[in-house]
């Protein structure tokens, strides 16, 4: 759970909510590998102009 540790202290929101997220409305992907992983989540774009994000994101998906 080091990963959604992470993400909570990142973007500042409760460990609940970003399991949550991630169970909800994105996903989880473990690999074979020992290591990697990668978590998918939707997020209000408010949170992500906080990060710095936005642009990112924005031009990534043609926003």
């Amino acid at each position: 759970m080091q990963l959604t540790a992470r993400t909570h202290r990142f973007f500042g929101i409760p460990r609940d909510e970003v399991l949550n997220r991630g169970t909800v409305s994105g996903e989880v992907q473990i690999t074979r590998l020992p290591g990697p992983v990668q978590l998918t989540l939707l997020l209000p774009r408010p949170l992500l102009e906080s990060r710095g994000l936005w642009e990112l994101a924005r031009e990534q998906y043609g926003l």
